[in-house]
């Protein structure tokens, strides 16, 4: 009875685990690359953010402005 049950379920799991894992590696892959491909919307905010730069410029500006009157 033991070797029957040990050289069954040794047998199966490495079958079905070899079977199961090359197509779950590759099943994983696709997935993968989707997700990838979700991320692809964040170039939109990078524009956004040179937008950000500009406000900081005119801050800039006006302040040497005061400055130079005073002086």
């Amino acid at each position: 009875m033991t070797t029957a049950a040990d050289a069954t379920p040794p047998a199966a799991p490495p079958t079905t685990a070899t079977h199961t894992d090359e197509p779950s590696k590759t099943a994983a892959q696709t997935p993968s690359q989707n997700t990838q491909a979700p991320p692809t919307p964040h170039p939109t905010p990078t524009p956004e953010h040179p937008a950000s730069p500009p406000p900081t410029t005119p801050r800039t500006t006006p302040a040497p402005s005061p400055r130079v009157g005073p002086a």
